[in-house]
């Protein structure tokens, strides 16, 4: 279900061509980066900046993970 959420939150944002896609729940991203940009940024003014991190993996394909929050 938050899989489904965040590829729907993303989508306006990837092109023809480009890919994003959950892995073991992390989000995968294989875009320019322009789009990588816009993605990173949808998503912290979403889910907060602390609560995302990313991580570079090749050329133009990136790595998203959320963090949940302590209580």
């Amino acid at each position: 279900m938050f899989e489904q959420t965040v590829l729907q939150q993303i989508n306006p944002h990837i092109k023809e061509g480009e890919k994003a896609e959950f892995f073991e729940g992390t989000l995968f991203v294989s875009a320019s980066k322009n789009t990588i940009r816009d993605v990173y940024i949808t998503l912290c003014n979403i889910y907060r900046k602390r609560f995302i991190q990313f991580t570079h993996v090749a050329d133009n394909e990136y790595a998203f993970d959320f963090i949940l929050p302590k209580d």
